[in-house]
């Protein structure tokens, strides 16, 4: 039994992080681009 149904995760190109990039302001504005796409995420693994 996996995660990989349970887990989300994102990692936008250039992200200081996880990509290896050069940029802090891609990876501090995740929450700007994919709080809904998160949201839905999290309301669909519930049954919301």
């Amino acid at each position: 039994m996996g995660f990989a149904s349970r887990i989300a995760a994102w990692c936008d190109a250039n992200d200081t992080f996880c990509d290896g990039g050069f940029s802090t302001q891609v990876h501090l504005t995740y929450l700007n681009r994919y709080q809904t796409t998160a949201a839905n995420f999290v309301i669909g693994k519930i049954g919301g």
